[in-house]
């Protein structure tokens, strides 16, 4: 039987029901996110298979971000005027359609020109889901963002190894077939979703309502006025900053002190376990520290362990500090949702979540590239230290000047 929901989602006594009413919008978050990460893991495996350039391959990897580097502002719009639930009911079958394809033709030129469609898409029905559980918890948001972040998590880690677990088994219509379950399972969890109150009249869509405009991106640059947005985009960008550089060249320090590549697997996805289980404890040490103390603690305590991953070559030294940075990051997404949907009002959520959107793509782009430059100029080992003190002083900085300002 299909559960029944109050459409009002900001009432308090609309969140006191069991939570098992709230799993579509729990598992859409599974769901989402998590389609990101799977298409740039099948990317490059899926170009050596057609013999590409390690050059096309890194255009056809950045070809996903490229357009929501542009248009995440947009789609937050588009998301507020049409609401969550229709962008859910039509997005990932979009996302399907375009799966499909992959395999139907091999060719570079074909994998980018997919890439820039899914990489948008994707990113909307990502941006739709934020929008839907920040509204959700507006009055009560941890205990619904905690909750919403743990599953997050746990589609972040779970997608990534079923999609490699099926490229083995079956090549590229089992990696692409994955993704197609996956967008098809964010479908079903959309159409379980009620239309929320203020777009529940709202059936009659023009096709240039979802052409990107400009006054949203004017819009969007006054939110940086606010002080809670200002502290969201820093923890976003850090969150970002410090989960590129573990996908990342944290495999290449390991990979230069002889680790086998299953070494290497191990201690990333543990990095990634740890930060499943982080959001469940944050509804609890919010009662005992601000939500922004909290999210400023958890950012220093998940970026300083990279800081010291050069002093250390045993396993068990290294894994500890993994754990420590990838659980403390993994409270950072329940800190951030929840600290954003109380500064901006309820129909400007959608905006806010394509900014922050916007300062995760511009930190994916910054990043590696930094980094790898660093490392090119003065080696692997010193530039941990560098890039970590690089991203500390911003965080003490912003947090210092705008802190006490955030309601």
């Amino acid at each position: 039987m299909r559960p029944q929901y109050n459409t009002k989602m900001d009432n308090q006594k609309d969140l006191k029901p069991g939570w098992l009413q709230y799993l579509p919008i729990y598992l859409a978050g599974a769901f989402s996110l998590s389609l990101n990460p799977m298409i740039v893991l099948l990317i490059p495996l899926y170009a050596l298979s057609i013999e590409a350039s390690p050059l096309m391959i890194g255009i056809a990897t950045s070809a996903v971000a490229i357009v929501p580097l542009i248009l995440s502002i947009s789609s937050g719009a588009l998301v507020d005027r049409l609401g969550a639930k229709r962008i859910l009911v039509s997005g990932p079958l979009l996302l399907a359609s375009i799966s499909v394809l992959y395999p139907v033709f091999p060719s570079m030129i074909a994998l980018i020109i997919f890439g820039l469609f899914y990489g948008q898409i994707s990113t909307t029905n990502w941006i739709s889901v934020q929008t839907y559980i920040a509204k959700l918890g507006k009055k009560k948001g941890h205990i619904h963002t905690s909750r919403f972040s743990f599953f997050t998590n746990a589609g972040m880690f779970m997608g990534p190894l079923l999609v490699g677990f099926f490229w083995d088994a079956l090549g590229p219509w089992g990696g692409y077939g994955i993704i197609i379950i996956w967008a098809l399972c964010l479908w079903l969890c959309g159409k379980f979703l009620p239309i929320d109150k203020e777009h529940e009249n709202n059936n009659d869509t023009k096709w240039s309502e979802l052409l990107p405009k400009l006054e949203p991106y004017k819009k969007a640059y006054k939110l940086l006025f606010i002080p809670g947005v200002v502290i969201v985009l820093t923890g976003t960008f850090m969150r970002i900053s410090v989960s590129n550089i573990n996908a990342s060249f944290l495999a290449v320090y390991l990979s230069s002190i002889n680790y086998s590549a299953t070494s290497i697997a191990l201690m990333y996805s543990c990095w990634s376990l740890f930060g499943v289980f982080a959001p469940l404890v944050v509804s609890k040490l919010v009662n005992k520290i601000n939500e922004v103390k909290l999210l400023f603690f958890v950012l220093l305590t998940g970026v300083f362990p990279l800081s010291l991953v050069p002093l250390f070559e045993q396993f068990s030294h290294l894994l500890i500090l993994i754990v420590i940075s990838g659980f403390s990051i993994g409270m950072t997404l329940p800190l951030t949702i929840t600290i954003l949907s109380r500064s901006i009002s309820g129909n400007e959520q959608g905006l806010a979540v394509g900014l922050r959107t916007t300062g995760n793509r511009i930190a994916s782009f910054i990043i590696p590239l930094m980094f790898g430059l660093i490392v090119q100029g003065l080696g692997i080992h010193i530039s941990f230290v560098i890039v970590s003190i690089i991203l500390i002083l911003p965080i003490v900085i912003i947090f210092s000047i705008f802190m006490r300002r955030v309601k």
